[in-house]
Formats: structure tokens, sequence, C-alpha cells
């Protein structure tokens, strides 16, 4: 049975791009109970930021949301975790399973990585890669959690949280790992890039890494 790869809100497939070499697109969240068995990995796709409620904390005024989804999505993420599923998030999806880890906690807003920019990251191996920066929020370091790649040099000079909330953030973090929930946060969007640059083909080699995925085709 050829797997799939579900993309969670991924209507036009834009965020399989980078996962199509593992298993045929999904769209269809009902799977994870209906055929739990055809799914190879979770992907959690990008858009709106994500509710602070769901982290403990209040709204930052730049903070929008959208509390349909990111309820939805919780209860898809539940699912996909007590299934022991991979799971991978993009963008706001990384911002989601950063959320949803214990003690886990997002910037509500940083600086100079807005839509459009690229920028450097540089590996836990010591590469340095370029990537799209097409985000106001970002992803922590939660306890447990293992920092992967991450914006070199720092790009923001403030890390706002809830109001009047101010977080020192050791890295900007554009990829992580969250042993806990079996989660890789990529804050970046692969899918936006060329498939033969490094950001693109990084993902397939982070997949084999922490997931231990491989190419069908």
């Amino acid at each position: 049975m050829e797997k799939k790869i579900l993309c969670v809100d991924d209507s036009f497939g834009s965020y399989y791009r980078p996962f199509k070499m593992f298993g045929r697109l999904a769209s269809n969240p009902n799977l994870l109970t209906e055929k739990p068995d055809e799914i190879l990995a979770v992907v959690f796709t990008g858009g709106s930021d994500v509710n602070p409620s769901i982290y403990g904390e209040d709204r930052n005024l730049k903070t929008h949301y959208n509390p349909e989804r990111d309820e939805f999505e919780k209860a898809v993420f539940e699912k996909a975790v007590s299934l022991g599923l991979p799971i991978i998030g993009i963008c706001r999806g990384s911002q989601l399973c950063c959320a949803l880890q214990k003690e886990g906690l997002l910037v509500q807003h940083i600086q100079n990585h807005g839509i459009g920019g690229v920028h450097p990251i540089k590996t836990d191996d010591g590469r340095i890669i370029q990537v799209t920066s097409t985000h106001h929020q970002n992803q922590t370091l939660p306890k447990g959690a293992i920092a992967v790649a991450w914006a070199e040099p720092k790009r923001s000079k403030l890390y706002e949280g809830a109001p009047n909330k101010f977080i020192d953030l050791e890295k900007e973090y554009d990829v992580v790992f969250y042993p806990d929930t079996n989660a890789l946060g990529i804050q970046y969007h692969p899918e936006y890039m060329d498939e033969k640059s490094t950001g693109f083909t990084y993902v397939e080699e982070l997949c084999k890494r922490f997931f231990g995925l491989q190419r069908i085709d």
C-alpha cells in the first residue's frame, strides 16, 4: 500500500511539493480516524497567526488569528500525536507545533523577516543555507526541543510577546525538532523555492534524519 502525506488545509497542493517524493497527497484529515495506516506523515501549512490563548498569553495587537482553524488543527495535531505519526509544520504550522508543546511559547512579533525576503540560516552541522523569510512570528525552544537551524546573523532587535512583554530569544529559530510530539517545525517556506535550491532539498534531508522517510520515486 502506497502511503500518503496528509497536508492539512492545502487546497492547491503547494505545501505538498517538498514531500511529494515520499508519498501521494491526501487532504482529508478524517483519514486519521478512518484509515490511519495509510498516512505516512501529517503536514500543517502556513496562514494566520496562532491564538495566543493556546500557549497561555494575551494577544499582541499585531497578532491576528482564526480561532476555528486553531481548534480544528489542535485536534488534528493531537490525533496525529496519539497515532505516533511524524508531524511537520511549515511557517504557521511550525508555530503551531511550538505552541502545542508543554511550555511552548511564540514570539508574537519579530522584525526584518517580512514577506518577500530571503536570509541565511546556519544548520546544526555548520552549513549556511539561503531560505525564504515571510513571517512576523517565530517559534522558540521549549525544554527538550532541539535547535536544528537558525537565522545567521540574527535579524531582529526586538521580540514581542504579550502586550508590554519582550522575549529574550537566543536565536531566531528556523528549524526545530520537538521529540515529545515527533514534530518538526520549519519556519521558512520551502514550497516557494526552486526544487534544486538547497533550501528545498534540505527538507528531504530533515525528513530522512528525523523520521526515516525514504523516496518512492
